[in-house]
This record gives C-alpha cells, sequence and structure tokens, in this order.
C-alpha cells in the first residue's frame, strides 16, 4: 500500500513536497522502529527526571539537613509533573 500526498496551495506542503505538481510517495511506517525510537527517547526523558529528583533531593540533604527519604519526597512532589 503507498501513500501519495500531494502540497497543495498549503506553505508547509510547499516547502515539504514541491510546488505541488509532483506528488511525493511516502512509505508505510516502520511501526517496530518507530516504537523501539519512542521507547527509547521516553526512557532517557525518565532516566533524566530521575537524575534530576536524585540530585534535588542531595542538595536538600546536604545544605538543609534533611533525612533521605524526607529529601526524596519533597523533590518528587516538587518535580512531579502537574503538582502544584
Amino acid at each position: 500500500m503507498r501513500y501519495t500526498r500531494s502540497g497543495g496551495n498549503s506553505p508547509i506542503g510547499f516547502f515539504l513536497f514541491g510546488s505541488g505538481s509532483e506528488s511525493a510517495t511516502l512509505p508505510p511506517m516502520d511501526r517496530p522502529g518507530v516504537m523501539r525510537q519512542h521507547l527509547w527517547i521516553w526512557s532517557a526523558v525518565l532516566a533524566l527526571w530521575a537524575l534530576l529528583v536524585l540530585m534535588v533531593s542531595g542538595q536538600m540533604v546536604f545544605t538543609a539537613d534533611l533525612a533521605w527519604d524526607t529529601a526524596l519526597q519533597l523533590a518528587v512532589r516538587y518535580w512531579c509533573p502537574g503538582s502544584a
């Protein structure tokens, strides 16, 4: 199955696909490769978030003399997306 798309009159289509007189043939998605790439990206984001939380909690332990469990709870609460 082949997908075709012409640029039409949209400015984005012009830059992506040319003037619109020719049509670009888009290959079907390689689903396992795309899923693997998305999994790797989200794993890296989660690892960076965990490192950030650990760094902030370490800073609280060494500067504010908090216990590790209290500092980790505060850091997770502070850096958790969606928490106020």
